[in-house]
């Protein structure tokens, strides 16, 4: 059993517990970097001691806005075991969602390494003291400058971190996460260290990791998911590696050839795809033979007897598959949102084992999970070990447990809509077994329900769209009190040459989306799919939107998942014209 109660003494349990010069690795300037466990210590110690002299007081926040990577962990740590409250930011959200969360927050300090935001920041929050990391703002400070001169005065004093981890409480405010907002402004979600901590020890009692295991780390920091997953990977003294840019997780992933990794369903849909085209730009005799082995692993119940062209596909294909994830993966533990079940059939049956959870920010994040001891197909898995799930009489799953966040930041009546009886209300419609595994339905704001009464799950619908039309970036289903399904396409304009080539189309995208040979094809599609729905589920329509859509500019969330409010204001006379007479 873990002997710590915050993260402070998390921080000094993996100095004391453990001795990996490989801890942490990132690239900088395309060059490996590393920072041992002990290293890691010693330089949120001091940055921790460098916030105290610029005036930290307890319960001020220092808001987190840069890349993932060792630094950030740095800083992160380094801001709670000063006694601060650490606010991570996406790095890639709008201006205006970051000057929401600093000002929501009334952030006192803020890490960036983003040039371009510093003298916005500097402007219009001249009380926030700008630390910064690579580059050099007037109005800023170096984290480095302050390390070092930190570094030299806890040596010559010999300081130990004691008093400073004395003063946190397991019931203190370890950290302000905002909600991704995909249908609201984010919502600030106050997690306390013990709602952390117990979700470590649950992490470990389902998956006690060994401490030979290699992470590959893509996913952001500011997301509560990767966050709590690499306070778990900490605990266990784990060799982690970080990607530096998401375009370049296959080459990270064949370099580095991780055991484990953190995902999202997103990532591994474009995974898939990439395969797919890999199959469908092969030879005749390759891609005859590569399609039948992934229409085997799509539908091949997993854990179904083996079959000698089983074997024979593990062989001379599925090898070649697991390449694409570096060769080395043991398990890919997925969350954020559901994962197709197609595809968890795809990885498990390739010799991937993929394992499915469940939570939200407010739950710091995980509720359920499937695990090696115990796993059902389809399901978001068992309840954590401290964690209570109930079905409330209208079908929404409710939780309890010390994971539960304690508010929402300056928004009470937020609070209180969000219990109901001591149980927090998670807003997803789902089921529980006989065995205690959960099954999510959908949202209980986004099960649609037509004109003629029937109802209607978007997901499974989009899921199926950009899992079978590979250049999608998105899929957004229009059901709501309307007389029949229809859907919005956005492309993906990066992933469209090879359906170009496909369709033996030479010239450029705008008189290719004019072409009948393109809109057949998505029709073609759309009609493979529709055979295996309920009348009423079916899509009758579609439009392509071009226009590209992106987390910068506001359609998506920094999870990878589309803002449908904000699409569907957006797109309202492209909507209006599938449904005029």
């Amino acid at each position: 059993m873990f002997k710590f109660d915050n993260l402070a003494k998390l921080l000094a349990y993996q100095r004391d517990n453990f001795s990996n010069s490989k801890f942490l690795n990132f690239k900088e300037n395309n060059e490996w970097k590393t920072i041992s466990n002990h290293d890691f210590f010693n330089k949120a110690h001091a940055f921790a001691r460098a916030l105290k002299k610029l005036g930290l007081k307890k319960g001020d926040v220092v808001a987190n806005y840069s890349y993932q990577n060792p630094i950030w962990l740095i800083v992160d740590f380094g801001s709670i075991l000063a006694g601060g409250v650490s606010v991570p930011i996406f790095n890639n959200i709008s201006r205006d969602n970051l000057f929401y969360q600093l000002q929501d927050s009334r952030a006192n300090f803020i890490f960036t390494d983003n040039p371009e935001i510093c003298h916005k920041i500097s402007l219009s929050f001249p009380h926030i003291t700008i630390i910064s990391y690579g580059i050099k703002p007037d109005k800023s400070v170096d984290l480095f400058e302050l390390i070092l001169t930190e570094e030299k005065n806890i040596q010559e004093n010999q300081l130990q971190a004691y008093d400073l981890i004395s003063a946190i409480s397991s019931d203190d405010i370890a950290t302000i996460v905002y909600t991704s907002g995909s249908t609201d402004k984010p919502k600030g979600v106050e997690i306390s260290h013990r709602a952390l901590i117990s979700q470590i020890h649950d992490s470990d009692t389902f998956f006690n990791l060994k401490s030979s295991e290699i992470i590959l780390s893509y996913l952001p920091l500011a997301h509560i998911f990767e966050r709590m997953v690499m306070c778990y990977y900490i605990s266990k003294g784990l060799t982690i590696y970080f990607v530096d840019d998401i375009k370049k997780l296959g080459n990270f992933l064949k370099e580095v050839k991780p055991n484990l990794l953190t995902s999202v369903p997103r990532a591994l849909e474009k995974v898939f795809i990439k395969i797919k085209n890999g199959v469908d730009e092969s030879n005749l005799f390759k891609k005859i033979i590569g399609k039948f082995a992934l229409q085997r692993a799509l539908k091949k119940p997993p854990l179904s007897p083996t079959t000698l062209i089983d074997k024979l596909f593990d062989k001379i294909i599925y090898t070649k598959f697991r390449q694409a994830l570096g060769g080395n993966i043991n398990m890919i533990i997925c969350g954020g949102s559901p994962l197709s079940q197609d595809l968890e059939n795809f990885y498990w049956n390739i010799g991937v084992k993929i394992y499915c959870g469940y939570g939200l920010t407010e739950t710091s994040p995980v509720l359920a999970s499937n695990c090696p001891a115990h796993h059902k197909f389809g399901s978001v898995g068992k309840a954590f070990p401290s964690v209570s799930l109930k079905i409330a009489n209208d079908g929404e799953l409710l939780a309890q447990g010390v994971n539960v966040f304690k508010r929402y930041h300056n928004q009470p009546d937020k609070t209180n809509d969000s219990f109901n009886d001591g149980w927090f209300k998670t807003g997803d419609l789902a089921s529980i077994d006989n065995d205690g595994f959960v099954k999510i339905i959908g949202r209980k704001k986004e099960l649609f329900k037509t004109s003629n009464g029937k109802f209607v799950n978007p997901i499974l619908l989009e899921q199926k769209l950009i899992q079978e039309i590979t250049f999608l970036s998105g899929a957004l289903i229009i059901a709501e009190g309307k007389n029949f399904v229809s859907v919005l396409l956005f492309i993906d304009l990066e992933m469209l040459n090879n359906t170009k080539k496909k369709l033996s189309f030479n010239g450029n995208n705008e008189d290719f989306f004019k072409t009948n040979s393109f809109n057949e094809y998505i029709q073609k599609t759309i009609d493979k799919i529709n055979k295996n729905l309920d009348q009423w589920e079916q899509i009758k329509k579609f439009k392509i939107i071009t226009k590209q859509i992106s987390i910068e500019s506001g359609e998506i969330t920094p999870s990878m998942k589309l803002k449908r409010n904000v699409l569907e204001q957006k797109f309202a006379n492209e909507i209006s014209e599938i449904y005029q007479f």
